[in-house]
């Protein structure tokens, strides 16, 4: 079924539209949300959008994708804080969300490998097969050691400990697989920037 581009067009321009309304009506349309959401519609867009196609320019790929499904909530919610974000808590959690979304477009590509080749398309993964495993760990060990960073302000607090074992323990259980272990990093980051804010309280 070929769908003319100009009616694609227009789909995506309604469902920009008509999926952000709500979130601009409460937030008094401020301009620098509608600008947020659109640049953020327009990456995650341009990941498999013919013409773009951000999934076959390998690295960029990669981190095109995990700045728009995991980056974008964060700096939506600085953005409508009625106060500024904790700058330590934000920018762990970046780091965290980044890598956690590299971690996972890679082990997405590595899954959809058999349909990319018989699509013609080649992805990061297709020309790097051998590097996959380790950019995994070490995805792992750089988002670990940014959680780390956050942890040790809460060292004092024996329930931080048990969560960042067991944390860790699902984070290399799931390594290999292609669910991601952080799912609401965007809810986690508002919890833990509350906590700072709040004097630790």
């Amino acid at each position: 079924l070929s769908v003319p581009a100009k009616v694609v067009a227009v789909s995506l321009m309604v469902l920009f539209v008509v999926g952000n309304l709500t979130l601009w009506i409460v937030l008094e349309f401020k301009l620098s949300v509608i600008v947020m959401s659109l640049v953020v519609y327009l990456l995650g867009a341009s990941y498999s959008v013919k013409g773009l196609r951000m999934k076959e320019k390998g690295i960029w790929g990669l981190i095109v994708s995990s700045f728009a499904q995991r980056n974008s909530p964060i700096l939506m919610l600085a953005v409508m804080l009625p106060v500024a974000a904790d700058p330590k808590t934000f920018w762990c959690w970046m780091v965290i969300s980044f890598v956690n979304g590299l971690r996972y477009i890679l082990i997405h590509q590595y899954m959809d490998q058999e349909n990319d080749r018989k699509s013609n398309i080649h992805t990061f993964v297709a020309d790097h097969m051998k590097s996959i495993g380790i950019s995994i760990w070490i995805s792992m060990a750089v988002e670990l050691t940014a959680l780390g960073v956050l942890y040790w302000e809460l060292k004092d607090q024996v329930f931080v400990w048990v969560l960042a074992v067991v944390y860790a323990v699902l984070l290399c259980l799931n390594g290999c697989r292609r669910c991601s272990v952080v799912s609401g990093e965007a809810q986690l980051f508002l919890i833990v920037n509350n906590y700072f804010l709040n004097g630790g309280s």
